[in-house]
């Protein structure tokens, strides 16, 4: 869920004068999806001089971004590590809503159960010296995945993997590259560098695309942290919601609205536009940008053509049957977890360096763990507040023995709170006041969704020009459709990367509207994708 930080390659921050608009009347917006992404669309939208009007099924806006004052206590229940956003939040002006960003050193961490720590900072350099003998090894990989990423951002618009190796063909090491893509990141990994507890910290940073690293096409992930030096790591002061909050407050003050508790129920196609219905009242629009999932979408639209609804029925999702559970401890005392290197950062937990991939095989087979490994963080508090402790774990979407229930996400919970503690040697359970666990069946609710907060898998097969906003049929039969969010290009993660491009591609479309800078495209935003989280 947390979105890491790193460098960002590519212009995916958009400021207020990169748009301008022109006299002629304003074209209408309808938002469907009050995420981050949708958000971020929908404020460069509405800055350029739309009239933009955001539909949100649920009564937060956020999505996945998620704080929640317990009492005294705020608690983190999503995605919280902002490195791959802040930039983009600098540019768009959000300090003036409110938003301010504390920044820290470290990409990644992991701690093993035999004390064992490998630490990415920032700064390769930095990490590269507490890595030992494979420190000139992975500052080679390093410079492949940077190779690798260099590629991709010279493409204006998303290629589809033929391009890919088209492109790489007649480059020297071209078929290496090539190869890495296609191979599982645990082979990627495993040639990379020779110590298992660093191969494991490799795997566990591979594995947030909820696409076990043992899979075949998963090598791009295995580049994602070693091609994530140079950018920064950050979070927001006063939680994650801060983001939601000041992209709200920047959106209405460009004059744009937000519709709560306002689902969308059916969007009919007109011969220019499309008429947006809820249950109360209806909107007739010049486009319409989604940022719920693709197939969900689909389920809005009157008479899907036979060759629309074919496209969706071969986009997958839970392939791997992974699913994710975020747990929140709040206390009266904060603890003090010993996470010394950089108590900001989010730490990954793991018993051996072997469990990943055990534990991947478990959830496949709709089991939970035997010992799971995590995700850890300290929450931030105001003095005298108290304290609360962030944790996110792998589990079945589907479980073997039943539905999930709030019982079930419970008992998921406990068993990711104890491996913690023992991997920690920290008593987690020592003075808590409350337990929060949100799970398949709670992000099932707050999404409207399957429970996948990715919506979709980020397989081979559904990356690149595949992934949705690169489906030219879609685009043909309804142009005045543009999507964003966690399943459409460049996929999940803190980002906004889709909601910039989404927002990008319908001003450049538009003849009443003109950009003060060229168009930054699709494909520009893919630097982001490096930063990508579990939702």
């Amino acid at each position: 869920m947390p979105s890491t930080g790193g460098r960002t390659r590519g212009r995916i921050g958009v400021g207020p004068r990169w748009f301008l608009a022109v006299p002629g009347p304003a074209m209408k917006v309808a938002v469907i999806g009050a995420g981050h992404q949708g958000l971020v669309g929908a404020l460069i939208l509405a800055r350029a001089g739309a009239e933009v009007t955001v539909f949100e099924q649920a009564t937060q806006a956020g999505g996945c971004v998620w704080s929640e004052q317990r009492g005294q206590v705020l608690v983190e229940r999503g995605a919280w590590e902002h490195g791959g956003i802040v930039e983009l939040a600098e540019s768009l002006g959000l300090e003036a809503y409110g938003l301010h960003y504390r920044e820290h050193s470290l990409l990644s961490a992991t701690r093993f159960g035999d004390g064992e720590q490998r630490l990415f900072a920032t700064d390769l350099e930095q990490t590269v010296a507490g890595l030992g003998a494979d420190a000139d090894r992975y500052r080679q990989f390093a410079e492949l995945a940077g190779s690798l990423f260099d590629m991709l951002d010279a493409f204006a618009t998303p290629p589809t993997l033929t391009e890919v190796a088209a492109t790489l063909s007649p480059l020297r090491g071209g078929d290496r590259l090539f190869r890495t893509l296609l191979r599982p990141a645990q082979v990627v990994i495993a040639e990379a560098v020779r110590d298992p507890h660093t191969r494991a910290a490799l795997e566990l940073y591979a594995a947030h695309g909820q696409i076990p690293p043992w899979a075949p096409g998963s090598g791009m992930f295995g580049l994602l942290l070693p091609a994530g030096h140079g950018g920064r790591a950050a979070r927001p002061v006063g939680g994650s919601g801060a983001l939601t909050a000041a992209l709200v407050g920047a959106l209405e003050a460009a004059g744009g609205r937000l519709l709560l508790g306002q689902a969308v129920t059916q969007i009919r196609p007109q011969p220019q536009g499309a008429v947006v219905c809820t249950a109360e009242d209806q909107l007739r629009v010049d486009r319409v940008l989604s940022s719920i999932d693709v197939r969900r979408l689909a389920r809005l639209v009157p008479e899907l053509p036979a060759e629309l609804a074919g496209e969706l029925g071969a986009l997958h999702s839970g392939h791997f049957n992974i699913s994710e559970l975020t747990v929140s401890l709040s206390y009266r005392i904060a603890p003090l977890l010993p996470l010394d290197a950089d108590r900001d950062a989010v730490w990954f937990t793991q018993k051996a360096p072997s469990d990943l991939g055990v534990g991947l095989a478990e959830v496949l087979a709709g089991q939970l763990p035997s010992r799971p490994s995590a995700m850890v963080g300290q929450v931030d508090q105001g003095p005298g507040t108290g304290g609360a402790v962030w944790l996110s774990s792998v589990v079945p979407l589907q479980r073997n023995d039943g539905a999930w229930s709030t019982t079930t996400e419970q008992e998921a919970g406990t068993r990711v709170v104890d491996a913690v503690s023992e991997i920690l040697d920290c008593d987690l359970w020592q003075g808590l006041d409350e337990i929060v666990v949100s799970g398949p069946l709670t992000w099932g609710a707050r999404l409207a969704s399957d429970g996948n907060p990715n919506h979709l898998d980020l397989s081979i097969d559904q990356l690149l020009g595949w992934r949705p906003g690169g489906l030219d049929r879609w685009q043909q039969r309804y142009p005045w459709l543009s999507w964003c969010g966690a399943g459409v290009h460049p996929g999940g993660g803190l980002s906004g990367a889709s909601g910039v491009a989404a927002a990008e591609a319908i001003l450049a479309g538009n003849h009443a509207l003109r950009r003060t800078n060229e168009l930054v495209g699709l494909w520009q935003a893919f630097g982001a994708y490096r930063q990508l989280r579990r939702k």
